[in-house]
């Protein structure tokens, strides 16, 4: 079969196709607008406003990180330059801290979960957050030793834009 197309259809042809692809793009991209486009109504001050749940994801994301044993790098961007933190065995005053002591924890800790309860978060004038709670401590070094602790800590996170930081962290074992 031997087709024979002339010039005209052949332009026809073709501005069939980038209409098509135009109008593919426009409804693509006009959907996009919809999806993405930010509540017209909703109160602007109130949009980044930080909220207790903020705080919490905050909390719950710092321990998940232990729970899945993630690299140190995980946890740095969770600590202010000026971190104290008082754990029953190690005092840490720095980020160089934090990272020996995490070191320690890789190197004998073979599996732990963290299980909170009673947590209470309070929010201050200055941007910061004091969050009281108790630890469920469960954990097993390589020896095969396990632990169940239970440990309340006080946590003050401070605000920066729209990231957390860990500012003061105090744990005592209660058993």
């Amino acid at each position: 079969m031997k087709m024979n197309i002339n010039l005209k259809t052949m332009n026809i042809f073709h501005g069939f196709i980038f209409f098509l692809v135009i109008g593919i793009h426009f409804c693509h991209s006009q959907e996009n607008k919809t999806i993405n486009a930010l509540s017209k109504n909703y109160d602007w001050n109130a949009r980044f406003e930080y909220s207790e749940t903020d705080v919490l994801s905050f909390v719950y994301q710092w321990f998940s990180g232990f729970d899945h044993q993630k690299e140190t790098g995980f946890f740095l961007k969770f600590l202010d330059d000026y971190v104290q933190m008082n754990y029953p065995d190690f005092e840490i005053k720095s980020k160089k801290d934090f990272i020996k002591w995490y070191e320690g924890v890789e190197s004998t800790i073979f599996w732990n979960r963290h299980y909170l309860k009673n947590i209470k978060v309070k929010q201050n004038e200055d941007k910061t957050w004091n969050i009281t709670y108790d630890v469920n401590w469960k954990a097993k070094d390589y020896s095969g030793k396990k632990y169940d602790l239970l440990i309340f800590q006080k946590l003050k996170i401070v605000r920066y834009g729209d990231i957390f930081k860990i500012l003061q962290l105090d744990a005592e074992v209660k058993k």
